[in-house]
């Protein structure tokens, strides 16, 4: 009971968060003193910012009542988080689908490489979108989750030295990191290495 009451002051402040010029206008929503735990890798950073705001707006516009504490790495290391959110152990967590893309197949759409995505812009609408698409909603229901929030933050495309590669013929001889799932789908010889892709946010539906 307490958590779905801490879920729709969540839900109440947040809105007027992200509405606009709502640090300015939001006043102080009253409701149940609450405490989520926030998990996190890591150490705070450009894709952790919007979680350290967030903590701080939760705390500020309900007068100290909801209280975020951001767990990098104290609640569980990044491929077990979403298990304890199932599990009621984390009320939200960021998550990183290539991380263990076998737990999240559809949600790993976005981490798809050479996607169209010009600009933060048009990833925040991309991302919004597809976190309303049905079978996203499906999936992350199946692990009691509902996607929150995005950090919107470039994705990584290809890097590396000496002549760019310009076709898939191009390729062959290379060594390329890659992650995950992304890396075994791909027919280049690869060495699987998880780092610097974007968190993203997934909170307890219960």
């Amino acid at each position: 009971m307490r958590r779905l009451a801490g879920m729709a002051v969540a839900a109440l402040v947040a809105g007027v968060a992200w509405s606009g010029n709502a640090f300015a206008q939001a006043k102080i929503v009253d409701g149940p003193e609450v405490r989520w735990k926030l998990a996190a890798w890591g150490k705070p950073r450009a894709g952790t910012a919007n979680v350290e705001t967030l903590r701080k707006f939760m705390d500020e516009r309900t007068g100290g009542k909801f209280k975020i504490q951001i767990g990098y790495e104290s609640f569980g290391q990044p491929k077990e988080l979403l298990d304890l959110l199932k599990v009621g152990s984390l009320e939200m967590t960021n998550i990183c689908a290539s991380y263990h893309p076998e737990k999240l197949p559809v949600y790993s759409a976005l981490d798809l490489p050479f996607l169209p995505i010009a600009n933060t812009d048009v990833q925040e609408k991309v991302h919004n979108a597809f976190h309303k698409h049905p079978l996203v909603i499906k999936e992350m229901a199946g692990w009691k989750a509902m996607p929150y929030l995005s950090a919107l933050l470039p994705n990584n495309e290809f890097v590396g030295r000496g002549k760019a590669p310009k076709t898939v013929e191009d390729f062959k001889g290379m060594r390329v990191r890659a992650l995950a799932g992304i890396g075994r789908r791909s027919d280049w010889r690869t060495e699987a290495h998880s780092h610097g892709r974007e968190p993203r946010r997934a909170v307890n539906r219960q």
